[in-house]
């Protein structure tokens, strides 16, 4: 067991958060798609003050970018929202995975998984 000072375990926490690269270097659309792979879903919250969560969380992980690629990504099939227990955005490549959790989770919540959701997402995982 190692011991660790606060500075460091606050360090620790915010580079696993990809709290500590705002700003570090020019945001770009890839690097959209990077915070999400890291973050592993990205929460939509349609409640805001300032802006929509989902472009506050990115802005605290990427600095400056513009929103729009976020929007984008989703256009080109990148990334896709779903249903995990909130609406999120999560990668496209996230799409078998998101199924098999599905598929072997418990029985509360595959039955919060609607019929036509299923088909619909049945009919993704046959295209992917």
């Amino acid at each position: 067991m190692h011991d660790l000072s606060l500075a460091d375990a606050r360090a620790l926490l915010l580079t696993a958060q990809g709290l500590d690269l705002a700003g570090a270097k020019r945001a770009t659309k890839d690097g959209v798609r990077a915070a999400i792979r890291r973050m592993g879903v990205l929460q939509i919250d349609t409640i805001h003050v300032v802006a929509r969560s989902p472009y506050l969380v990115l802005w605290s992980r990427l600095g400056a970018y513009d929103p729009v690629w976020l929007d984008e990504l989703l256009a080109e099939g990148r990334i896709f929202e779903y249903w995990v227990h909130e609406a999120s955005f999560l990668r496209s490549k996230t799409i078998p995975s998101s199924a098999a959790a599905r598929r072997h989770g418990s029985a509360a919540e595959r039955s919060t998984t609607s019929i036509p959701q299923r088909r619909v997402s049945g009919h993704i995982e046959s295209k992917v």
